[in-house]
C-alpha cells in the first residue's frame, strides 16, 4: 500500500510514523531471470493500475499482468480465494517446461 501511496516503488522507510515517507527505491531493473506475474486491480484506489503499469518497463525479466476488471484493491483480502483468481495464480506458478530457454531447473 505504501507504494501506492507514495506512487513509487520504494523500500518501506523506518520512520514512515514520523513522517519521513521517501526512501530508497527497489532497483526494478536489477530483475533480469525471476518471471514475474501482476495481478492489477482494474478499480483499486490504493494502487492505481496506471502507477503498477508504469513500473512493468523497469523489470528486466518477463512480466505477465492479469487484470483483475471491477475490482479494488481490497479485492485481495476478500475475494482472492475464487475459483478464477486461484485458477489464475496457479498458472502462474507452473514451472517452466524442459524446452523453456527459462528453465531454471536444468
Amino acid at each position: 500500500m505504501m507504494n501506492g501511496v507514495m506512487k513509487r516503488m520504494q523500500e518501506f522507510p523506518k520512520h514512515w510514523r514520523q513522517g519521513l515517507h521517501r526512501s530508497k527505491l527497489v532497483p526494478l531493473e536489477n530483475i533480469k531471470q525471476v518471471p514475474i506475474s501482476m495481478f492489477i486491480a482494474s478499480e483499486d484506489t490504493s494502487c492505481f493500475p496506471s502507477v503498477a503499469q508504469e513500473h512493468i518497463p523497469r523489470i528486466g525479466s518477463e512480466v505477465t499482468v492479469i487484470d483483475v476488471e471491477g475490482a479494488g484493491h481490497e479485492y485481495f483480502k476478500t475475494v482472492s480465494n475464487s475459483d478464477w483468481f486461484m485458477e489464475k495464480l496457479v498458472e502462474q506458478l507452473q514451472a517452466p517446461n524442459e524446452a523453456d530457454p527459462l528453465n531454471f531447473a536444468q
